[in-house]
């Protein structure tokens, strides 16, 4: 199960996870969801952003991975564009 703390899900349709969970990557979640049947417009906030990680998440249909930040402002950039685009 992801940790409360680490999903946050915007409105009805958009996810926030992070990467980097007990028990369940963010990218196993999301990998999870799609095979329920959902794509919610997702972003991932990381303190390990790698090329890699980035280009399996865009792959998959992640719409962003942000890299945290002290104040979270990449992580709300990200989340103002996804908000954007999928309304």
């Amino acid at each position: 199960m992801c940790s409360a703390q680490a999903v946050s899900i915007v409105g009805d349709d958009e996810a926030v996870s992070d990467v980097m969970m007990p028990g369940m990557s963010g990218v196993e979640m999301h990998d999870r969801i799609l095979a329920l049947g959902y794509a919610p417009p997702t972003i991932f906030n990381t303190a390990f952003p790698s090329a890699d990680l980035k280009a399996k998440a865009l792959k998959n249909g992640v719409l962003a991975v942000s890299a945290k930040d002290r104040n979270g402002a990449s992580g709300l950039a990200a989340l103002k564009t996804t908000s954007a685009t999928a309304h």
